[in-house]
């Protein structure tokens, strides 16, 4: 007899994927408003006085610089119309938090049946890539199809 996974595993497995499409859906958006507001800002790193034309460099601005930055960002953000908890948050940090909730939830439901330590794919990052992978590899035949992993979703919202 083959693999079973429990209705825990595939509901861990689907909501992963979830997140992951939600990250990949946002992530293009936000880049090009974060890359269109640094072309338009031009702001100088604070560590090797060039201009920073790359969003993941954000925090080498200077404090003026980083508020203008969020307040465009911010108005490109309702523009895109994505939601964010709040104007201070980012809506692509936000999914790759959502996203990461996802794994740990994921790795928490399947390394017992697996006999593995968490903790010890928490501290190898390499482990950790490779077992979210493989796992979502193993559950992928079990999980929904799109539409009813979605009216799942829409049936727990209301």
């Amino acid at each position: 007899m083959g693999f079973q996974p429990t209705q825990q595993m595939i509901t861990a497995a689907e909501n992963l994927f979830v997140a992951m499409a939600s990250r990949q859906t946002v992530e293009p958006v936000v880049r090009a408003y974060q890359k269109e507001v640094l072309s338009s800002l031009k702001p100088v790193s604070v560590h090797t006085h060039e201009v920073i034309t790359d969003p993941a460099l954000s925090y080498e601005m200077t404090d003026a610089d980083f508020k203008v930055f969020l307040r465009e960002c911010n108005q490109k953000r309702i523009e895109a119309k994505l939601h964010a908890p709040s104007d201070e948050h980012c809506p692509l940090l936000v999914a790759k938090e959502l996203e990461r909730d996802a794994e740990h939830i994921l790795i928490e439901v399947m390394a017992p049946t697996l006999g593995l330590n968490p903790e010890l794919l928490y501290s190898n990052l390499d482990a950790y890539a490779k077992f979210i992978d493989l796992t979502l590899r193993l559950l992928a035949p079990f999980v929904g199809s799109n539409t009813e992993i979605f009216k799942r979703m829409l049936k727990k919202c209301s």
